[in-house]
């Protein structure tokens, strides 16, 4: 439990870097309501949740970590495709904007979790 808080803060503090170059970003050169807080939000709840089911997985076998991280990584997929379509359909004159902002975070996020699921998986 005690690297899965490790792991919050690291990702709290990902998630604050990124706002707070997304509040500069969207305040000062690109002036757009875009909301980042809350991209960040499910962004930062999806991952953490998905990241304790996976090291959960991990503490069993080998093959049920890889058919849960495999399964996660979809859903994952399909939950964040359904956000953004929801979004998307309900602001449509920052859309693209929106989309661009989310895949942006969406690359930092993933490359921060494989990091994590790394480093996790060499300890073992």
């Amino acid at each position: 439990m005690k690297s899965f808080t490790g792991y919050l803060v690291q990702l709290f503090v990902l998630s604050a870097v990124l706002f707070a170059i997304s509040f500069y970003v969207f305040t000062k050169h690109i002036v757009l309501p875009m909301p980042c807080g809350i991209m960040l939000g499910v962004l930062f709840i999806v991952t953490a949740l998905s990241h304790y089911i996976v090291m959960k997985a991990a503490e069993k076998s080998g093959q049920v970590f890889t058919r849960t991280y495999m399964s996660l990584s979809s859903g994952r997929l399909i939950l964040y495709s359904i956000f953004i379509f929801a979004y998307c359909f309900t602001h449509r004159d920052i859309a693209k904007e929106f989309v661009l902002t989310f895949f942006i975070y969406y690359i930092f996020f993933t490359i921060f979790d494989v990091r994590a699921v790394r480093v996790f998986l060499k300890k073992k």
